[in-house]
């Protein structure tokens, strides 16, 4: 058997095999590509502030100290912005989003609760195949393999589609769309124009999921480079002299308190994230990032350091919790601090997005012993060991984010591509083997035709004359799916 026929064969049973499983999964990438802009454009107005004229506000703390003192919980994280005419997002559980007006003190539920379950709903079936419990590991298993596979047809695609013949004709069919065809030639013709076009990014995108979907390879990646040291992220120094530190040892510090303490690390900052133990009684969790409504978390604001409201947002977004990016891992957030009521408690964690920051998904890590106000840590990406850097990487260019909106916008295109390959590849398959399908060829150019009494294709255009568009001595035709 030769090389060709046989990459013909792996490439029709993987996408036989995993077809369906695979147009699932691009159909509810493509519908989340943008989940954080549609979140925020349901939050509304419930996500604005009216700054008065004095432009005063209240500190956090007093919004911490509230929650507690009216529901007995401390929240899972905290979020507020530079611009004043945000409120600060407020997570308290898996989907429980709360929104704080600093000015008036008014504490609001969130609007896009609906929109939010929907949007879980599609991330179920994009992770798990919309199986919960413990048939979540199988669902996983699936959409696993069905990853391998799906980067199997992408790479067999590609050897598959360069023309066996020489010719314009050849060349021309397979580059753009052209009208004039039904049944088998036009799905044959979609078939290679959208894999010429979506392919490329489709690699990366089944790719960066293969990394994402087994724990294996993240580790691999993560650990790339993990005994080099990138650059001096550990400051542990103190905010003033070692008797300011010693005095201010024996007071509580706040939220407002020990932002104001290290603000100075970054001017430039756009929104900050500062994570708390949640409502475990007890306190902070050790290690943290470990549970799904922890690491969902991490996520980073779009450009010019704008909410984008959903898919790996604090605003009870699901990015790191459908692609398993622990904080551990990538070092995107580490471990929270702070006591019950936010004061104390050990080492607080704020992660800051700044304005202009390359690449957009970065942030910057600072940890302050939340007891003396010492500044124990100050990590940027180009800090990170190079595995942990990768990681990020291969996250965010699996949803598009790392490129922003025109990547999200050139993912879910290619997505929405994915869903028409493997219902053409289907079709070309079934007609394979079952259909007693047309010979490939347009009216007018003498290749026109039918089989077992098919109607002949109609319109004008280019023979298609390449191996794979010619019917076998078996009646049936070789090509790809």
């Amino acid at each position: 058997m030769k090389l060709r026929s046989m990459l013909f064969w792996v490439h029709l049973l993987a996408g036989v095999v995993a077809g369906v499983v695979i147009a699932v999964m691009s159909l509810t990438g493509a519908l989340l590509a943008f989940e954080k802009q549609v979140i925020a454009w349901a939050e509304g107005r419930n996500r604005r502030v009216l700054v008065g004229e004095d432009g005063a506000r209240l500190p956090v703390q007093s919004v911490l100290e509230r929650i507690q003192r009216e529901t007995g919980r401390m929240p899972v994280a905290l979020t507020w912005y530079r611009d004043t005419g945000l409120a600060v997002e407020i997570v308290m559980g898996r989907e429980e989003v709360l929104y704080w007006d600093p000015v008036s003190d008014e504490l609001r539920p969130s609007r896009a609760a609906g929109v939010r379950k929907a949007m879980a709903v599609l991330t179920s079936w994009h992770r798990w195949l919309g199986m919960e419990g413990e048939g979540r590991s199988r669902g996983k298993a699936i959409t696993g393999a069905c990853n391998v596979a799906f980067l199997v047809l992408i790479v067999t695609g590609a050897v598959l589609w360069w023309p066996v013949r020489r010719g314009g004709s050849a060349w021309r069919v397979r580059l753009w769309f052209r009208g004039g065809m039904r049944g088998r030639a036009r799905d044959w013709h979609w078939h290679h124009v959208l894999g010429l076009w979506c392919g490329p990014v489709l690699l990366i995108l089944s790719a960066t999921a293969v990394v994402i979907s087994y724990e294996w390879a993240s580790r691999w990646v993560t650990g790339l480079g993990a005994n080099q040291t990138a650059g001096p992220s550990v400051l542990s120094r103190p905010s003033g002299g070692d008797e300011l530190v010693e005095a201010d040892a024996r007071r509580q510090w706040t939220v407002d308190e020990l932002w104001a303490r290290v603000s100075g690390e970054v001017p430039h900052w756009t929104r900050v994230m500062v994570r708390f133990g949640g409502n475990r009684p007890g306190g902070p969790r050790s290690g943290g990032g470990s549970s799904p409504a922890e690491r969902r978390l991490e996520g980073v604001v779009g450009e010019s350091g704008k909410q984008s409201g959903g898919r790996g947002d604090v605003g009870g977004s699901k990015e790191e919790a459908r692609d398993g990016v622990s904080t551990r891992r990538d070092g995107l957030v580490a471990g929270g601090g702070g006591g019950r009521d936010g004061r104390g408690g050990g080492v607080m964690t704020f992660t800051v997005q700044e304005r202009g920051a390359w690449p957009l998904f970065a942030v910057v890590r600072i940890q302050v012993d939340s007891r003396s106000g010492r500044v124990e840590l100050v990590e940027r990406h180009e800090d990170q060991p190079l595995g942990r850097r990768l990681r990020a990487w291969l996250r965010y260019l699996h949803t598009g984010e790392a490129l922003g909106w025109p990547g999200q916008l050139v993912a879910m295109g290619a997505s929405l591509g994915a869903v028409v390959l493997v219902w053409t590849g289907l079709a070309l398959s079934w007609r394979r083997f079952f259909g007693r399908g047309v010979v490939v060829g347009l009216e007018g150019d003498g290749a026109a035709g039918s089989r077992s009494g098919s109607a002949p294709l109609e319109g004008k255009g280019p023979q298609f004359t390449d191996k794979e568009s010619q019917p076998t001595a078996s009646g049936r035709r070789g090509g790809v799916i």
